[in-house]
């Protein structure tokens, strides 16, 4: 072999080596990048923020007897019945007027078949629980009106609860029978520190 040949041959070669080194670099895969924190080792987490509580405060007012039942709060938005003038209200967000009748269905079946049973049931008629429910109330001044037009006796109660949902204010009042008339009860929310919801008679 002459000495032309053998150079023309390294030449090959050479050429060779340098296209697969070439294509081996543009085929390798581009290095991979990894969220880390400053510090070594310690890989970033997103950062959580805890949220704020749910505002569980409410008023509840229930009522036991023969009589309608308005409350207003410090906006003057109503909710209720108001008999005088025949007018259901629900202007207050989420309120809930609750009027139960005490009279099971089996009472007004026999109320049907027998007379002295209808007579009876007709006496208790108006009797009822009532609920008046106002989820996260307004702080301000709030009026209800009792509207007993019967005169019959009644149990009140008005419990406030705060935001953690436990009680912060309660106040009981009962009525034996009277004459017929308009009782109206005002408070303020939220209650004075004490437990004692303060409650004004009008």
């Amino acid at each position: 072999m002459t000495m032309r040949a053998k150079l023309g041959t390294s030449a090959s070669l050479l050429v060779w080596l340098v296209l697969t080194s070439a294509c081996a670099q543009q085929s390798a895969p581009p290095p991979t990048q990894t969220s880390a924190s400053p510090k070594k080792g310690q890989i970033v987490q997103p950062e959580v923020k805890p949220g704020k509580p749910a505002d569980a405060s409410s008023l509840l007012v229930t009522f036991h007897g023969c009589a309608d039942l308005v409350l207003s709060d410090s906006r003057g938005r109503k909710l209720g019945y108001d008999a005088t003038s025949k007018k259901n209200y629900q202007q207050i967000p989420g309120g809930i007027y609750d009027e139960g009748d005490l009279i099971g269905d089996d009472e007004n079946d026999a109320a049907q078949t027998k007379p002295e049973a209808k007579a009876a049931a007709a006496n208790q008629a108006c009797v009822g629980d009532k609920t008046l429910q106002v989820p996260q109330p307004l702080a301000g001044s709030y009026v209800l009106r009792v509207d007993n037009s019967t005169g019959n006796s009644f149990k009140l109660e008005i419990a406030s609860y705060g935001a953690d949902s436990k009680q912060n204010g309660h106040f009981a009042a009962s009525q034996a029978p009277a004459a017929p008339g308009t009782l109206g009860y005002q408070f303020q929310l939220p209650p004075p520190p004490g437990g004692v919801l303060e409650v004004k008679t009008k």
